[in-house]
């Protein structure tokens, strides 16, 4: 291959990325983490921030979907389920105290945008909230996990089919998705 043909394939691979919705994550995202970050009295250093689009996710499904083990055809199937993945993780300079934390601040701005907070864990080093988003027809199709720890902060939102998502993971796995080893 002549050093312009990589040139064209380079190029058309990074346009595609920015333009499938890979790479950056989107306003709401931004809106969501500004208004985590806001219960915090101090400042905090973008470690990671992401998206991975609809192209990517079934780039990433055809993949698993190569290997000739059972499991990871689940997975496959499971990955075609999801539309979207943004994530963002965020260090803190220093530890924080948790009982200052505002925990209905979050779920009151997300209930304004039709976001039901259906699960919080508040322990003494760490938080975490799940909430979830329905369509016009009931189904699921966002969920977001807010992760906040002592030393960092992880933000991750799914979009796509989640209720087919759901139902592929106990079909396969019945309830034993997240078994010990």
């Amino acid at each position: 291959m002549n050093l312009s043909k990589i040139k064209i394939i380079t190029i058309t691979g990074t346009l595609l990325l920015f333009f499938t919705g890979c790479i950056n994550v989107n306003k709401n995202f931004k809106e969501i983490r500004n208004n985590v970050l806001s219960n915090f009295d101090e400042s905090f250093k973008k470690s990671n921030e992401f998206a991975i689009g609809p192209a990517a996710m079934h780039l990433a499904s055809s993949f698993v979907n190569i290997e000739e083990n059972e499991t990871d055809m689940d997975v496959g199937l499971m990955l075609r389920q999801v539309n979207k993945i943004q994530i963002g993780i965020y260090e803190r300079k220093k530890s924080y105290n948790f009982e200052s934390y505002k925990k209905d601040k979050l779920k009151d701005h997300l209930s304004d945008e039709n976001w039901t907070r259906i699960i919080i864990n508040k322990e003494p080093n760490s938080i975490s909230e799940i909430f979830v988003k329905e369509d016009n027809d009931e189904k699921l199709k966002q969920m977001l996990v807010v992760n906040v720890e002592s030393e960092q902060i992880i933000i991750i939102e799914l979009s796509g089919d989640l209720d087919e998502l759901i139902a592929v993971a106990l079909a396969n796995n019945g309830f034993k998705i997240a078994a010990s080893e």
